[in-house]
């Protein structure tokens, strides 16, 4: 599965505590996440944005790569698997397999994209033609998940809270003219 920027940013779980087994409907299958360089570089570029949370989500999630991703091209366990069928079957929870996170790097003489989510769509086409399987993308920006759509990728959206609608705004009252009438 290639993992957008925009999960790691805007998921309310945080890049260890996604349930990212139950976001792609895997259940206790193994998920692979893989992580086009492109994003390590866009959070790297949002740890400077002006919105608080994004710099702190941003920050978060590469001092986790950090962590995690000591060697390069290596794959590390984010969660081990969880198959806890006795509460599965009671109706407590479902379990989990194993979830592994990677960084996908560029050939050396690959050029980017002008655009990042076109750039990251882009990878995930060549990662499923160098797999042989599809290659799931999960992003919660709507415009990406429908490009990638239209080129045939599986899209995963997590639902995002969209929250109250605004109320409407009350009419200004009108300026009544003053003058008089001779």
């Amino acid at each position: 599965m290639v993992v957008d920027t925009s999960v790691f940013i805007h998921h309310p779980d945080k890049i260890r505590d996604i349930p990212y087994a139950e976001v792609a409907g895997l259940g206790a299958v193994p998920v692979r996440l893989v992580v086009p360089r492109v994003v390590v570089d866009e959070l790297d570029r949002l740890k400077e944005a002006g919105n608080q949370q994004v710099r702190w989500r941003a920050g978060h999630t590469l001092g986790v790569l950090d962590e995690l991703l000591t060697a390069p091209r290596s794959q590390v366990t984010i969660h081990e698997a969880d198959p806890n069928w006795s509460t599965y079957l009671a109706g407590e929870t479902t379990p989990v397999g194993k979830v592994t996170i990677e960084v996908f790097f560029d050939d050396p003489h690959h050029v980017r994209l002008p655009d990042a989510d076109d750039e990251i769509i882009d990878r995930a086409t060549v990662l499923q033609a160098y797999a042989g399987q599809p290659a799931t993308l999960l992003t919660m920006d709507s415009s990406m998940a429908f490009r990638a759509r239209l080129l045939g990728l599986p899209v995963r959206k997590p639902a995002r809270e969209i929250g109250d609608e605004p109320a409407k705004p009350q009419p200004k009252p009108t300026r009544r003219s003053t003058a008089t009438a001779p």
